[in-house]
């Protein structure tokens, strides 16, 4: 029996319902997954994407029993119970932005030259009788909280001190070099120290800003134009973590300023204070974050607007050290890993192959007497 052969009309149709097929196919594997609530998420792992899918990603897991096998993942489908989980460690900085610094009380004030401590009825402290070239002062206390996410730092001007500014000898001005924080652990044992990644001040002075006292290069510091009668008022400076860092009960802070840039400008009155908020949403006068930002955290999470949703996750995704922020930061540095890897490698020149030419035998191997 022979067979039937298609005509061009059964062949275009049979064609068109594979193509469709294929395009459903295509639609639904690109389709979100719906977004798990915060008791679906296990424990964060890492992993490596190995392919996109639209909105969606496949992922080798790198670590843990699921170590090598690949995952279908959505690129934001986590991140509403992150927001949500990121939203409880606020605590009263949504109430009370104006009470985000806490004082911060030293049981134990020490200085590198000799120099003594007198505190005052308002809180702040004296530094009194020697005062050498250069110094460092040294406090420690109790952290007020179970969490540390920065120190403040305010000078004062005062009639008592060097020509009524805020240094204990000279024109008036002062200079912090550096700012160190350690934490000793209630247990016992050497302090850790925090890594402060990030300095703001409510006034610097030209070329002597507040980020010089992150790594206390030599000849850096920050100044606040102490010698300036018309600018003599109280200034703050503030110092950041990455985040937030978690801590047991009864650990010390331990803090260390040192002057060591210029000689004669050292505090004469300063008070201190930390906050246990995260870093991200804490600036010098307190909260940072944008209006639209707090109004949306001011309603309750069933009730929020479509633009209040959206404005959380913005400001979640930019600003707060979360999971995605630390992969987005580990993504980078593998490539500039890479980039920097294939920059070393050794190259060599390679000659281009040129045409053949003619090969002879020599006569008593002589080039002119070709055989």
């Amino acid at each position: 029996m022979a067979k039937r052969r298609l005509n061009r009309r059964q062949a275009w149709r049979i064609q068109k319902i594979q193509d469709e097929r294929i395009a459903r196919a295509e639609r639904k594997a690109a389709l979100p997954e719906p977004p798990e609530t915060g008791a679906d998420l296990g424990p964060e792992q890492r992993g490596l994407i190995i392919a996109h899918y639209g909105t969606q990603v496949e992922v080798e897991a790198l670590e843990g029993p699921h170590r090598g096998q690949t995952w279908r993942a959505h690129l934001r489908a986590n991140l509403d119970p992150l927001v949500a989980e990121w939203e409880k460690t606020l605590g009263t900085l949504i109430a009370a932005a104006d009470k985000a610094w806490e004082p911060f009380e030293p049981l134990e004030l020490t200085s590198a030259g000799g120099a003594t401590f007198r505190r005052s009825e308002d809180g702040t402290w004296f530094v009194e009788g020697n005062n050498p070239p250069r110094d460092s002062y040294e406090f420690e206390s109790l952290l007020p909280g179970q969490s540390f996410g920065g120190l403040l730092l305010e000078v004062l001007p005062d009639a008592s001190l060097a020509d009524g500014g805020f240094g204990r000898q000279g024109n008036g001005n002062i200079v912090v070099s550096k700012i160190e924080v350690e934490i000793e652990p209630a247990q016992g044992g050497y302090p850790v120290p925090v890594k402060l990644v990030r300095a703001e001040a409510d006034y610097e002075q030209k070329n002597w800003p507040a980020a010089a006292v992150l790594t206390g290069q030599k000849g850096k510091g920050w100044a606040i134009d102490g010698n300036d009668p018309a600018k003599r008022q109280p200034r703050q400076l503030a110092v950041f973590p990455a985040a937030a860092l978690d801590v047991s009960e009864n650990s010390r802070l331990v803090v260390r300023i040192r002057q060591e840039t210029l000689d004669r400008h050292n505090l004469g009155r300063f008070r201190l204070a930390v906050t246990a908020a995260d870093p991200a949403v804490m600036g010098v006068a307190g909260s940072t974050m944008p209006p639209a930002v707090t109004a949306a955290l001011a309603v309750s999470r069933d009730q929020r607007s479509k633009d209040q949703q959206e404005a959380l996750r913005m400001f979640y995704r930019e600003k707060v050290d979360s999971p995605i922020k630390r992969a987005e930061a580990a993504r980078e540095a593998a490539k500039k890993s890479l980039a920097d890897f294939r920059r070393k490698l050794p190259t060599a020149m390679v000659m281009k192959e040129g045409p053949p030419r003619d090969a002879f035998v020599l006569i008593r191997g002589e080039y002119d007497k070709r055989g």
